[in-house]
């Protein structure tokens, strides 16, 4: 296209056919390392992702802390890439890029309702909430007595455990109906962030270490489910002594998302 051509285009025109001619549709993906994304509430909730070719045919593994979760009920038609996650019937499909994956995930909930969460996935980058991380952090690696607090005002407790290296942490959460199996995150100064999606239910964490040393901050799972969550150290934490699991306000009604496992 003539220069002359493109300077007589609107500049909104002008930048769309320079992103399509850098990052045009493929017919096939690219195998590599990614960092997907699901667009919560909350912000990004990312986890990793591996395309690769086994056999003929293409396989995903999503990576959350030491878990590698297998998909191979992929198809690649029309260039668009479709899997299916096993033992849930939740469904992630894309347009393929060059440089990586924008589509959606169908989370079939309690019911037979969807929620369809906006996704995308950048091939080569292997970070989780940031790119560049901090040297001077707080630590947060050990186990913490938590209490998640609905919009309803009732509450939940669970045990929170931790391991962390440099800025790198991992970990689960540990409720009365399931825990919340491999989490993974950073420590950005004070700042805490912690995220799963293995296919089933996508999890999000931020939290803010205070100056008593405690945690404050958000829970969100999926689109539905936002919950204040507070926590304070316990090495001798258990959900048996960690008190009544839950408890209601006067009249309120508590939805079976409390726990996160049940939606």
């Amino acid at each position: 296209m003539r220069v002359g051509v493109l300077r007589s285009m609107p500049w909104s025109l002008c930048a769309a056919i320079t992103l399509a001619a850098c990052n045009p549709r493929l017919d096939q993906p690219v195998p590599g390392v990614y960092r997907g994304t699901l667009a919560l509430p909350g912000g990004e909730a990312p986890f990793g992702m591996e395309i690769a070719k086994e056999e003929q045919r293409y396989v995903l593994y999503l990576m959350n802390g030491s878990e590698r979760t297998r998909v191979s009920n992929v198809e690649v038609r029309n260039r668009e890439l479709t899997a299916v996650f096993p033992g849930y019937g939740n469904t992630l499909r894309a347009q393929m890029h060059r440089q990586g994956l924008e589509g959606s995930v169908t989370l079939v909930k309690a019911g037979g309702e969807e929620q369809v969460i906006a996704f995308k996935a950048t091939l080569g980058d292997t970070w989780r909430f940031d790119e560049h991380s901090l040297t001077d952090n707080a630590d947060v690696a050990g186990r913490w007595e938590m209490t998640f607090t609905a919009g309803d005002g009732g509450q939940t407790r669970a045990i929170g455990s931790f391991e962390q290296k440099h800025d790198r942490v991992t970990g689960t959460v540990m409720t009365p109906t399931g825990d919340h199996r491999f989490l993974e995150g950073q420590v950005r100064g004070e700042d805490v962030q912690l995220s799963t999606f293995a296919g089933g239910f996508a999890y999000l964490y931020k939290f803010r270490v205070n100056a008593k040393g405690d945690l404050e901050g958000e829970y969100w799972q999926g689109l539905a489910v936002h919950e204040k969550v507070t926590a304070r150290r316990n090495d001798e934490a258990t959900l048996d002594s960690a008190g009544p699991q839950t408890t209601m306000k006067d009249g309120a009604k508590r939805s079976d998302s409390t726990s996160g496992l049940a939606r």
